[in-house]
């Protein structure tokens, strides 16, 4: 670290140390694991539930949802890393897992419903345009509303644009304002507006040089994972004499099978055909290997999670230098 309150572009290059640290390394995979199990899990179930019945609505919504849960998981495990990061920074003790978890417990509604906000301020700001459309297409009166409303349209076009650019540059900064500032929902987003307003070109520029190591990092985890899916997959074919782990109609393939078709170029990975589709013990064998494959992301790609997370907290402190803040706050409060 260059010093207590300054910080530079050099101390961007810490994030590959705090990456190999082994409490944020452990709580990085730890957290990914848990969130592709428990999101893997539940949309298995659902899986199974709506394609008894028929029902593909449901099982989109709750496809949907399943989503939603990953996304919690992940808000949760980067604020955890910026949490661990952060107190080092701030030269404190290193924050044992109790810690962590007690930290995420008390801001929990805060680091799960931030990107949900942005998330539903997007949806609310299509649905609106979406109604406006219809509107306008009333016969007679529409061309007549759509003159008088332009320039509410407009408003809203630019207010979703400048959600966008907030959403793509500052959102993997939300968890270090959290961890900074201990601030509620409202006042996050506050801050994070206010930080890419002010400094959306350095942001720019931090976010291709963080953009670039993180492409490298998780290209090395990309070829480790590959490997270790291969492997599996070649157990797999050599024990049964099938290959179950690609399929569409086992419940691995309904959770996984999407991602899993970028390899196929790579690793000569292609869909087998399930075997026994009715027999409920070939979909329990397709639960492990779901597990199975959640160990393996979880363990190759934490790294350039963690890493992305801790590069995250040193931007945030290089450009707002947040601690010369508090240093300036603390030192008027003694004044008065």
């Amino acid at each position: 670290m260059s010093n207590t309150t300054q910080y530079s572009f050099k101390d961007l290059f810490l994030a590959f140390g705090y990456a190999a640290n082994r409490d944020t390394l452990l709580w990085g995979a730890g957290g990914l694991l848990v969130s592709f199990l428990i999101t893997g899990i539940w949309t298995a179930i659902f899986s199974f539930l709506f394609d008894a019945i028929g029902w593909g609505a449901g099982l989109l919504i709750f496809n949907v949802i399943g989503l939603l849960i990953l996304l919690a998981g992940i808000s949760l495990t980067i604020t955890g890393v910026a949490f661990i990061v952060r107190s080092d920074i701030c030269g404190a003790d290193n924050p044992n897992y109790i810690d962590v978890l007690n930290f995420i417990k008390k801001h929990v509604i805060t680091i799960v419903l931030v990107p949900y906000a942005f998330i539903g301020i997007l949806l609310a700001s299509g649905l609106l345009h979406a109604v406006f459309d219809v509107i306008f297409k009333i016969p007679g009166i529409g061309s007549i509303l759509f003159g008088i409303l332009y320039g509410v349209l407009f408003a809203i076009g630019l207010f979703m644009v400048f959600t966008v650019i907030v959403f793509e540059l500052g959102m993997f900064l939300y968890p270090t304002i959290i961890v900074t500032h201990l601030t509620g929902i409202v006042e996050t987003i506050k801050k994070l507006f206010e930080t890419v307003k002010e400094k959306w070109l350095q942001l720019i520029g931090y976010l291709i040089v963080v953009g670039f190591l993180s492409f490298i990092v998780f290209f090395v985890a990309y070829f480790i994972f590959g490997a270790a899916f291969s492997i599996t997959t070649a157990l797999s074919t050599a024990i049964t004499g099938k290959n179950a782990i690609l399929t569409t109609t086992s419940i691995v393939g309904k959770v996984i099978y999407p991602f899993m078709q970028s390899f196929s170029g790579i690793f000569g990975a292609y869909p087998g055909y399930f075997y026994g589709e009715a027999s409920w013990f070939y979909g329990i064998g397709g639960i492990f290997q779901m597990i199975w494959m959640a160990i393996i992301l979880s363990i190759t790609f934490s790294y350039p999670f963690v890493f992305s997370s801790s590069a995250g907290v040193m931007v945030y402190h290089i450009l707002m230098n947040p601690d010369s803040e508090n240093k300036k706050d603390a030192s008027a409060e003694s004044e008065e």
